[in-house]
Parts: structure tokens; C-alpha cells; sequence
């Protein structure tokens, strides 16, 4: 049987429970008003360092830990009232995707996120298959989980950039659309200093309001910055962007600018 992480079950039973129990909420998570976060995870220290790092993002969100998928299920209500969805893929039955697909199915609207400890392309490409919208490594130290969930909150999707930058990503198009630079180096326009500055903020995760902070200016015109360094890159979006300017030595490796990067899969930014 293929599995995600190793882990092989026999779940039939399991999968129809998940998928049938319950008909799916209704709606999508408003985050302005959303405080439920439904942790799931059977260890103690995950949960508990998940849960601190919520309630610093924001202490009225109110973090229901959940240690098994029967939990999980009979926890799942309206999406409106659910900010977020935190699987453990370490949990047992997680492992199997057709449950992880049916549970992703069941909390549609919810922002599902997965951690785990892989960071293999394909493992990730299989993950985000299932239905999962973000994807975060333990292998990040708290601030960057931080930083993740805080992107994730604001209504973006995370994966880390050392998946997005791998060495097959520009040559093999994928779930953040990342193609070929379309243009040649010598072809492309030379960025400005302030561009330069806000790729590289873009690069590390940062959304346009957090870019606005760090930058002393309007929000606004974090948005035209954006706008001009993908058109002189040939970028449909900010994720293939950075894979283009990386690729072109722009900005530096990922280890180097931070190893994180906010997706919003579909949509340009």
C-alpha cells in the first residue's frame, strides 16, 4: 500500500467514517472572526509547542487538542468558525492518503495544514495531492514556525522554499505554477534597489503589509514594487519569482534568506 509517511493501514472502515459521518461544513473560515484550532497530534510536546506558538499569533484563538482521527472527527463543525486545521502526519492512519484525503475533504473551507518530517519532493507533492493547503517541516525552529503560521493565518498557504527552489522545480512545472525564467538574463531589466530589498522580503515569507512594516512605507506601494519586479523577471507570480531570481543569483540561496516562502496557489500577487 502507498503511504506518506511510512505507514501502512488497513483503514477502509476508517475512510468511510471520515467521509460519511458528517456533511461537510459549510462555508469558508473568515480568519477576522474564526478562533477554533483543531491541533491534532499524539504527542504531548508537539502539541504543546504548536499550541503556544498559536496563542502567540493570537490569544483568543482558542486550540482544541485533538490526539486521534475518531476525535478529530466528532470535533469538526462550521468552517466559519474554524480558523485552522493542524494535522501531525506522524499520527497513525494519517500516513494512509486516503484518509488524509477524506479527512481534507471533510474540512472543506478549513485551511488544512500538515507537519511533518519529511522534506522530499515527492513526499510533499503527495501531501499537498491529498487536499492538504500548506506544508511545514519540524525541522524549522520556532521562529520560522512561527513566521509560517503567521502567513497561514493571514490567509496564505505556506510550503518551504527549499521545496519550491529544488533542482527540478524550474525545469518541471508544479502545484505553485513554476516555470522557466521566460526571459534571458541579459534580457532583463535591472531591478532597483527598493525592488531588490522587497524580493528579498518576499523571499523569506514576508506578506506585503509585513513588507510595508519593515520597509516604513504604504502597503500600497509594496504592491507596485511587486508588480515591477515580476514583470521584469517574467513572473506570473511571486513563487516563481523567487525561483527566478534565485536561479539568476539575485537573491541568495534559500539557507541564506530564510527557508520559507508563502504560496498562493492560483492567484497573483
Amino acid at each position: 500500500m502507498a503511504t506518506i509517511t511510512g505507514i501502512e493501514t488497513n483503514t477502509d472502515a476508517t475512510v468511510r467514517e471520515c467521509s460519511a459521518t458528517r456533511n461537510a461544513p459549510a462555508g469558508r473560515t473568515d480568519f477576522s472572526t474564526a478562533r477554533r484550532v483543531l491541533l491534532v497530534s499524539h504527542h504531548f510536546l508537539i502539541r504543546d509547542g504548536l499550541k503556544q506558538i498559536i496563542e502567540s499569533l493570537n490569544a483568543d484563538y482558542q486550540v482544541i487538542e485533538v490526539k486521534s482521527i475518531r476525535e478529530l472527527d466528532q470535533e469538526i463543525g462550521d468552517a466559519r468558525d474554524t480558523a485552522l486545521v493542524i494535522l501531525d502526519l506522524a499520527v497513525p492512519q494519517l500516513g494512509d492518503p486516503a484518509i488524509l484525503r477524506a479527512i481534507c475533504s471533510r474540512c472543506t473551507g478549513m485551511p488544512v495544514v500538515a507537519i511533518g518530517d519529511s522534506t522530499g519532493r515527492g513526499d510533499v507533492i503527495a501531501i499537498l495531492d491529498c487536499g492538504v493547503d500548506s506544508y511545514v517541516p519540524k525541522s524549522l525552529d520556532r521562529e520560522r514556525t512561527q513566521s509560517a503560521f503567521r502567513l497561514i493565518t493571514s490567509g496564505e498557504e505556506y510550503l518551504p522554499l527549499s521545496f519550491l527552489v529544488s533542482k527540478r522545480e524550474v525545469s518541471e512545472p508544479d502545484h505553485g505554477n513554476i516555470s522557466p525564467p521566460s526571459r534571458e538574463p541579459g534580457k532583463i531589466t535591472a531591478l532597483t534597489p527598493r525592488e531588490s530589498g522587497v524580493l528579498k522580503l518576499v523571499a523569506r515569507g514576508f506578506t506585503n503589509d509585513q513588507i510595508a512594516a519593515e520597509l516604513g512605507v504604504r502597503s500600497s506601494t509594496v504592491k507596485v514594487h511587486v508588480k515591477n519586479l515580476r514583470q521584469k523577471l517574467g513572473a506570473a507570480n511571486r513563487t516563481q519569482a523567487v525561483v527566478i531570481a534565485q536561479r539568476l543569483n539575485l537573491i541568495g540561496h534559500p539557507a541564506t534568506i530564510g527557508d520559507e516562502y508563502s504560496v498562493r496557489r492560483g492567484r497573483l500577487t
